[in-house]
């Protein structure tokens, strides 16, 4: 099984997931796609990206809190 494309561009899938074991891969084919520019909101990434990052380990049965908590609390 080559997986399953989650996102494509056209018809070249970019994001795809697979199932290994009881576990899941997940392969972004973006080299750019972790970059800080795209969370950091003032260097002004978008509050979508963090939305649509959340949506995709949800998809692929991370569980994923809303917000970080600061850890000194």
């Amino acid at each position: 099984d080559g997986g399953e494309a989650i996102a494509s561009v056209g018809a070249s899938p970019v994001i795809v997931r697979a199932r290994i074991g009881r576990g899941t891969l997940i392969v972004i084919g973006d080299t750019r796609f972790f970059d800080n520019a795209n969370f950091d909101i003032k260097s002004g990434g978008s509050p979508a990206n963090h939305l649509f990052l959340t949506q995709l380990l949800r998809l692929s049965g991370v569980c994923v809190e809303p917000r970080v908590k600061d850890p000194r609390k």
